[in-house]
């Protein structure tokens, strides 16, 4: 958690799984995204702010949905 607070670790992504996007409704990410984010703040005491994902993660709702969780920036 120190490398947290430095700034030396930066905490991605914010989903509690890693779904395909385009296979899953809207509703199912954004839980997934609400899930994970209260998690790691529980866990960690912040919150990402970027999205990275090895999987292909960039349906045609992702935007909105990083956008409506707090994440300002994606990595793929």
């Amino acid at each position: 958690l120190r490398w947290i607070e430095e700034g030396r670790l930066e905490i991605l992504n914010g989903m509690l799984g890693q779904p395909y996007s385009d296979a899953h409704s809207l509703e199912n990410l954004l839980s997934q995204f609400l899930h994970g984010m209260r998690e790691l703040e529980t866990v960690t005491g912040g919150r990402p702010s970027i999205f990275a994902s090895e999987e292909y993660d960039l349906g045609p709702a992702m935007p909105q949905i990083l956008k409506a969780v707090g994440l300002t920036k994606a990595v793929h």
